[in-house]
């Protein structure tokens, strides 16, 4: 079985270093389809290739507005699949980057190989509009299958639903005029509606997709 990992590295060289030496680590035993990181640092923009060993493609999307440059960077594993298409969604408040992969072996006796992985990161400022920008395009890009589609990263957006620790911040957004907090609450329930509209489950905490390994 592969798997998908994902993690927002805040802008810092130190977090993707231990990220790429952990997942580098951990390929023999446990071998990834792809490594989706947010908020990475400017650096990975020079990168063509990614640190993990050859067999992994690197994405890359930069949206900047105004003083706000978001960075999202996919490392897709192509000995596992191939890749068809990437769209960069949404604005540099709510981005995300839609790789079109398929598999190169079937999964759960589907003749569909294909997937959306939808890199995404959105930033705790961000407002309604723009969270909704980015939802609508995603509902665009993947053609209506949304039963393909993995929305995976950082969606700074407090739900019960999908999160089921969070709702001690659940309750406290929603008992505070606080704009911070209610704007987070007003992001989590459009990512609610999104995800009961389209059918999508949810993974708590580790976000981790297996799929067949190729033999």
């Amino acid at each position: 079985m592969s798997q998908i990992t994902s993690q927002n590295l805040d802008r810092s060289r130190q977090k993707y270093l231990r990220l790429m030496n952990k997942i580098s680590q951990q390929l023999d035993a446990q071998p990834h389809l792809a490594v989706l990181m947010q908020d990475a640092p400017k650096m990975l923009l020079t990168q063509d290739t990614s640190s993990l060993p050859r067999q992994f493609s690197r994405y890359k999307l930069q949206l900047t507005k105004d003083n706000v440059e978001t960075v999202l960077v996919s490392d897709i594993n192509t000995d596992l699949c191939t890749v068809s298409g990437t769209h960069h969604l949404g604005n540099a408040e709510a981005a995300g980057l839609m790789i079109e992969i398929s598999l190169l072996e079937p999964t759960h006796q589907s003749r569909d190989h294909k997937f959306y992985v939808t890199n995404v990161y959105i930033r705790p400022r961000a407002s309604y509009n723009e969270t909704k920008q980015l939802s609508d395009e995603i509902r665009q890009k993947c053609e209506g299958k949304f039963s393909r589609l993995m929305v995976i990263g950082d969606l700074n957006s407090p739900s019960a639903f999908w999160n089921p620790m969070n709702l001690r911040e659940v309750d406290r957004a929603r008992q505070t005029r606080a704009v911070y907090y209610s704007t987070k609450i007003i992001r989590g329930n459009l990512i609610e509606r999104f995800m009961n509209k389209h059918n999508l489950k949810t993974c708590y905490k580790h976000v981790v997709i297996r799929v067949p390994d190729r033999h």
